[in-house]
């Protein structure tokens, strides 16, 4: 789904869970024009494919949404403790390079053009 890390974002601020209608809402707010002439229709769209996603990977056990209620959608705490891991202090040791294998050449065979 296209809006998958807005709903996600919103979903980590709020831990208690939020209605599909405040969510649809922030995501045409940050995804459609101030002058959208058909501005209705696009809300409508944006509300029931939010809606769907929703409820569909919220039936799912390895998904990392969960139900609150109805209409109201978390995510799941296993989804956010690995969400949280922190790399700031990683230290990265550069690509692994690994020395280059020449190509082994051929053994030189005799043709035998001639059948002797």
């Amino acid at each position: 789904m296209q809006y998958y890390n807005d709903i996600v974002e919103m979903l980590m601020a709020h831990t208690d869970g939020m209605r599909v209608g405040v969510i649809a809402r922030a995501i045409y707010n940050a995804n459609c024009d101030l002058f959208d002439t058909l501005s209705s229709v696009r809300f409508k769209l944006i509300y029931e494919n939010v809606q769907r996603y929703l409820w569909q990977q919220s039936r799912l056990p390895n998904s990392p949404f969960r139900r609150v209620k109805w209409g109201t959608y978390a995510l799941r705490r296993q989804f956010v403790c690995q969400l949280e891991l922190v790399f700031d202090e990683w230290e990265d040791d550069g690509p692994v390079h690994r020395p280059e294998e020449k190509p082994k050449e051929p053994a030189p065979q005799m043709l035998n053009l001639f059948g002797w």
